[in-house]
């Protein structure tokens, strides 16, 4: 069966959760998200198929706290896009004025939904609440034990303009952690539903919040980042340029084709979402992108390319995307044609 509607609908802040065999670290996230000075929140839970007892401290969980909610569908495992993307459909169905996305295995600081939600209503009261909006903020790296890596993330990975970057920089590398994002109705309601090839689905919602409304960056930490090597997705880290020529040299120069590949691929569903609700030219930078990538001649690609702003948020970054364009062609964008 389908994820069930509740009865009355939460129409407040909506804390979206997939977990995956994440009984380790899950109950000192789920305390953190309980310890939240802003209390008025539903947390939804989806889990995709763990072999762990994570279903089970959901359940003691949200015996505890009615707060607490686990999802029961027929979809079977879905991967970490598709299950959020199930989740944000279902907090939007619900009427969900905001919805901010939760891993299974980091630590929320108490004033961390409070912070957002007081960003994301400032703005509405600027902008109007009509106006896709998405706050985000920085996060603490830390190790299994929660020992400190570095202070900041948005350090660690070099990017250099979390406040600010221009849409043609956020197309090839993005700058928000899923973990840290809270949305505004007005962005659900654009981005949904989620191509279920996009990257991935904070990305996704950051490229339709920078086309079309607004991307705000709080630079405090908000979040404990656990890193603990069993991360679906964790940080990269500037060093990351050592390992291309480490032990795992050859999977990540395989990977980085299929990453500009899925990049080239957000930018179409761009294009496409942004011409549907009549502003196709909001979604110029990905039309420019695409447009670049698709060009036969490598070096046409990067004149095209450096015209059109595009870059990473880093020298590193421009630097793979640059070579690619270059060298790395190939059958993952001609099978886009």
């Amino acid at each position: 069966m389908n994820p069930a509607l509740f009865d009355p609908p939460i129409t407040g802040v909506y804390i979206l959760m997939a977990t995956f065999n994440g009984e380790r670290y899950l109950r000192a996230q789920l305390d953190s998200i309980r310890g939240q000075s802003l209390c008025d929140w539903v947390l939804l839970v989806r889990d995709d198929g763990s072999t762990d007892q994570s279903t089970r401290i959901v359940r003691d969980y949200a015996a505890r706290d009615p707060r607490i909610r686990l999802i029961s569908d027929t979809f079977g495992h879905l991967g970490p896009v598709r299950c959020f993307a199930c989740l944000l459909q279902l907090a939007y169905d619900q009427g969900a004025r905001y919805v901010a996305c939760s891993d299974q295995d980091d630590i929320w600081l108490p004033e961390k939904l409070a912070d957002a939600c007081s960003a994301l209503i400032a703005l509405e009261a600027r902008d109007g609440e009509s106006v896709p909006t998405l706050v985000h903020s920085d996060l603490e790296v830390v190790d299994a034990r929660l020992l400190p890596i570095s202070p900041s993330f948005m350090h660690f990975e070099r990017i250099n303009d979390p406040a600010s970057p221009p849409l043609p920089v956020v197309v090839v590398q993005n700058h928000v952690v899923g973990c840290t994002l809270t949305a505004n109705r007005a962005l659900l309601a654009l981005a949904l539903p989620v191509p279920p090839d996009v990257r991935m689905h904070d990305w996704w919602l950051a490229l339709c919040a920078k086309a079309a409304g607004t991307v705000h960056f709080l630079p405090k930490v908000s979040v404990k980042y656990r890193q603990h090597g069993s991360n679906t997705l964790g940080v990269a880290g500037f060093q990351g340029i050592y390992h291309v020529f480490s032990a795992t040299w050859w999977a990540r120069l395989v990977k980085r084709p299929r990453l500009h590949h899925d990049t080239l691929v957000q930018s179409g569903h761009l294009m496409a979402r942004m011409a549907e609700r009549g502003s196709a030219g909001q979604a110029l930078a990905a039309e420019h992108l695409w447009r670049c990538m698709t060009t036969p001649r490598g070096v046409q690609r990067v004149r095209m390319a450096y015209r059109a702003g595009l870059r990473g948020q880093n020298s590193v970054t421009s630097g793979f995307f640059y070579g690619f364009l270059v060298l790395g062609h190939g059958r993952h964008v001609r099978q886009l044609r």
